[in-house]
């Protein structure tokens, strides 16, 4: 009988412990604020865009300047009906940027990537004289190079 108690008392303390194992494994990454911070994972499917994508676009640009990672991808289409693909991975140093127009028909279908010390959200007004709002990069090296900073997507 007491051979029995003592099973079901290692059986209960085993279990406590790979509970508390399994929760810290899951909750500890969420925890951490430093450069080493979880990237969180944002994929905007929408065109034209609003309020909810010029959000989005903030927080990956405010969480660079926090030097905290991101993810977001746009999927915007072209007047003609393609797709084009904005992906920014950022580790909160350094922001990952990859233009994919491969499946827009009426493009070169090229695919641009570059890596860029800064990212910013900025209001401007367009040649047409509209108003609005830019996620822009800079100090960029990669298939493009440049210094200057550079409108990468634009919102209305």
């Amino acid at each position: 009988m007491n051979d029995a108690r003592g099973r079901m008392t290692a059986m209960k303390t085993g279990i406590a412990i790979l509970t508390v194992i399994v929760c810290f494994i899951l909750v500890w990454p969420g925890l951490s604020d430093g450069h080493k911070a979880p990237m969180r994972y944002q994929t905007l499917i929408t065109s034209p865009f609003d309020k909810e994508e010029i959000a989005a676009a903030e927080r990956l640009a405010m969480r660079f300047k926090q030097q905290k990672g991101d993810f977001l991808v746009v999927v915007a289409q072209t007047f003609e009906g393609g797709y084009v693909l904005y992906d920014f991975r950022s580790d909160g140093n350094i922001v990952h940027v990859r233009i994919d127009a491969s499946r827009d028909a009426f493009s070169n279908g090229e695919i641009l990537t570059f890596d860029c010390k800064s990212i910013d959200m900025k209001k401007f007004t367009n040649g047409s004289g509209e108003k609005k709002t830019g996620l822009f990069v800079s100090r960029c090296t990669g298939a493009e190079s440049f210094e200057k900073e550079v409108s990468v997507i634009s919102f209305p």
